[in-house]
């Protein structure tokens, strides 16, 4: 492993003609060495592939330099892709594993007595990236978390060592209002307890949990974690014990948050971070009996196709693991697939006749869609009795345009 001060690291040096380049997502990503990569790019010439990013990094981006794809909206360099500097790759998160980049960037904590380093807030697909023979660039950065689990690595996977403490990158969440609190209640009437629970983050996934918080021996497996998390566990409803894959543990591969959530994880035992191949992985999820899969949507038609990902030709989420979970929540013995979104966006309702953009999860895989007005349930039933479910929780001054379009259905 070469050690080298950030102000000799040279990307020229490090990253071939051609290569493709990722890193680390959210409070994962090595912003010290993003930023300095951003300030080479004129000596460079690679792929870029980038996950959720909520950082300065891109600001100073020339597309014409990179070609860079994402499988999400880059949240704060939405005029990237309106000037088409960045290409969608749509995968299952579970299957962005297979993706072979030649340059990986990661976080790393200061070494523990035995010389191992954690990865800290984000696991993800990192592990398979090394494993496949990616060159690793690490930023040693203290104020990163420690966390067990996949999250523990050698120092055999590093090829260079970048000391540079650097502050993480937060989300700071929103709070539940009105809608989010009804649409939580509506939720947790269909989770039993000694569920095993999958959910995003976000107002609506902080309302269901803030519902669910009387259930008992609940356990988490899930890609994403942030600070509602923290009060979930600590209400006592989350124990872990009967889960059928690391009892005892929260399973998560990704943890975005504030200083709060960094800090109630550094160190606990109770957290056991895990890589997108068990996290998101087929077989994994097949073990899991009473699987509750919570997503949410752009929006939803009335035959239960969901689009989460762009809406009138403008690309604001992601496929990510709705696919992945939503399938395993059917096929789990007692599990749910649950889509939870507001009726409306402002004067528009998310319940339409039509989507206006991509079907991220079929029909076929419908199961429950909950919106503040109540529950739909979907699976078995014929489009007609679908689209009066959806129209009857939809906001009622959309209902009678919807109703209008129960002749067409196909």
């Amino acid at each position: 492993m070469e050690v080298c001060p950030l102000d000799r690291l040279d990307f020229a040096r490090v990253i071939p003609p051609g290569a493709l380049v990722t890193w680390s997502e959210g409070a994962g990503e090595p912003t010290a060495l993003t930023t300095r990569l951003i300030a080479q790019q004129d000596r460079l010439e690679a792929e870029l592939f980038i996950g959720v990013t909520l950082s300065d990094t891109l600001r100073d981006l020339d597309p014409s330099r990179f070609a860079v794809s994402s499988y999400c909206t880059l949240f704060r360099y939405f005029d990237l892709f309106e000037r088409g500097g960045v290409d969608i790759r749509p995968s299952h998160y579970s299957r962005m594993a297979d993706l072979r980049p030649d340059v990986l960037l990661i976080q790393v904590t200061p070494p523990d007595g035995a010389g191992r380093r954690s990865l800290g807030t984000v696991v993800g697909h990192n592990p398979a990236y090394m494993a496949a023979g990616a060159k690793v660039v690490a930023q040693e950065n203290p104020n990163l978390p420690w966390t067990g689990g996949d999250a523990v690595i050698g120092e055999d996977c590093i090829d260079i060592l970048v000391p540079e403490a650097a502050p993480l990158e937060q989300l700071v969440p929103r709070r539940p209002g009105p809608v989010e609190h009804a649409i939580g209640a509506h939720v947790a009437r269909l989770v039993p307890d000694r569920a095993t629970l999958e959910f995003g983050i976000g107002s609506i996934p902080a309302a269901v949990q803030q519902a669910l918080a009387g259930k008992r021996d609940l356990a988490i497996h899930t890609g994403l974690l942030d600070e509602a998390a923290v009060d979930f566990i600590e209400s006592g409803a989350v124990t872990n014990r009967y889960r059928e894959t690391h009892p005892g543990l929260v399973s998560a591969g990704f943890l975005f948050g504030t200083p709060r959530l960094y800090r109630y994880a550094d160190r606990n035992p109770l957290f056991g971070m895990r890589g997108s191949d068990h996290i998101h992985g087929a077989r994994v999820l097949a073990a899991l009996d009473r699987f509750f899969a919570v997503n949410s949507a752009i929006e939803v038609d009335l035959t239960g196709q969901v689009n989460a990902e762009a809406l009138n030709g403008r690309y604001i989420g992601a496929i990510g693991g709705q696919g992945d979970f939503q399938r395993a929540a059917l096929h789990s013995p007692g599990g749910r697939g649950i889509v939870a979104l507001p009726s409306t966006a402002g004067r528009h309702s998310r319940i339409v006749a039509r989507l206006s953009g991509p079907v991220t999860t079929a029909r076929a895989d419908a199961d429950a869609v909950v919106t503040e007005h109540g529950i739909a349930e979907l699976a078995g039933r014929t489009l007609q009795e679908r689209a009066r479910a959806m129209i009857a929780i939809a906001d009622p001054a959309h209902r009678r345009q919807l109703e209008g379009a129960l002749d067409g259905l196909a």
